[in-house]
This record gives structure tokens, C-alpha cells and sequence, in this order.
């Protein structure tokens, strides 16, 4: 079982991201996306305790998929986020699979940061705390 942090998102952009991810489904069919709820992955934290500052709590994905790890993700390319994951980004899929495909632009909200676990067919969320923005 490996473990990793998540930022979970707020409810309007977590059911937006949900739709975006089956758009993605029914162009690929990739159905990866299933393991997570929609989430902006942080696979090289491994614990949620100590400050985080997530500033006003919104990122801009990429448009296009990348692969980081044998994980499908949209890279964020945010100093608020490298100082804790520098392979930091919306999670896509577990397939590690890749392609051609361009995602909407779409912002993502932050609600909360999560530490789970998965062995990559099944994920359960550990801890959750929620995360203040603009402090």
C-alpha cells in the first residue's frame, strides 16, 4: 500500500471535474479516474500536519495530460504547491496512459488536504482536515 496526500476540492468544483473527467472517459476510455474522487494529487507527501498555505486556494491546471510516476495528471505549475509536491497536479487516472486529448480550461478549488491509501486498484481516505485560504 502506498501512501500519499490529496487537496480535495470544494463541492462546485469537484462535480465540475467529475464531468471533465468523463468527457475524458467517453474520448478515451480510460476509466482510471474512478480510484480518486476529483483531487489535485501531491504524491510526494506522505503527511498533512504543519501549515499549509494554499493562499487563495484556486489552481490552474495544464490542458494537457502528462505522466508522472505511472500517473495520469494535469501539472499545476505553482510555487504554492511545488514547495510541497514538485509532481503536483489535478489526478487523471491511475493507467499511466496518455494522449492527445485537451482539457478545458477549468480552475480548481481547494476545500480541504487528505492523506490516503492505495494499492492502485482501491483507495481509502485516512485523514482529512479542511484548509484555510487567504490567510
Amino acid at each position: 500500500m502506498k501512501r500519499f496526500s490529496i487537496l480535495t476540492l470544494e463541492e462546485g468544483s469537484r462535480l465540475q471535474w467529475r464531468r471533465i473527467e468523463r468527457d475524458y472517459y467517453k474520448a478515451t476510455g480510460d476509466w482510471g479516474f474512478y480510484l480518486l474522487p476529483p483531487c489535485i494529487i501531491l504524491p510526494e507527501l506522505d503527511a498533512i500536519d504543519g501549515d499549509i498555505n494554499i493562499g487563495n486556494g484556486i489552481f490552474s491546471p495544464d490542458k494537457k495530460a502528462a505522466i508522472h510516476n505511472g500517473i495520469t495528471i494535469l501539472p499545476i505549475d505553482d510555487s504554492r504547491l511545488s514547495a510541497l509536491s514538485p509532481d503536483a497536479g489535478i489526478f487523471i487516472s491511475c493507467s499511466g496512459k496518455t494522449s492527445d486529448y485537451l482539457f478545458p480550461e477549468e480552475k480548481a478549488k481547494i476545500k480541504g488536504i487528505a492523506l490516503i491509501e492505495t494499492d492502485w486498484s482501491s483507495s481509502r481516505i485516512i485523514r482529512f482536515r479542511p484548509l484555510k485560504r487567504d490567510r
